[in-house]
């Protein structure tokens, strides 16, 4: 692993799929990040609301409730600036329309580490 290439960040992780949400948590954990898990947008705006310092949001992108762009804006008006990778498994365009800009970016499910590495290093 190149996990010393990669600044420690505190992530606040939304994926409504639990098997997902623990593989993908265990990863970034390994990757030495503190990571919260929530398996929806309103327990990860509730957990905003409370203040909580987070460095990254990364969340699915197509959720029940609310989806992963109705949460980044919601997030973002409570945290300003506030980085945001979307994960997903389409690729239709919904995935093109997403703005790609330094505190934004979209990853494609299924995804591997040097992926998630490659992102987390270009939001350093």
């Amino acid at each position: 692993m190149t996990t010393d290439t990669v600044k420690q960040r505190r992530i606040l992780y939304v994926e409504d799929d639990p098997a997902l949400r623990l593989s993908t948590s265990d990863l970034l954990d390994d990757m030495g990040h503190q990571v919260t898990e929530a398996a929806d947008a309103p327990t990860a705006l509730e957990w905003l609301r409370a203040g909580h310092p987070v460095d990254i949001l990364l969340t699915d992108l197509r959720m029940p409730l609310m989806d992963g762009q109705e949460l980044a804006t919601a997030a973002r008006d409570l945290r300003p600036g506030l980085a945001v990778i979307f994960t997903t498994g389409a690729s239709d365009k919904t995935v093109s329309e997403i703005p790609r800009d330094s505190r934004t970016a979209c990853l494609l499910k299924p995804f591997g580490i040097k992926d998630l590495e490659t992102l987390l290093r270009r939001l350093d």
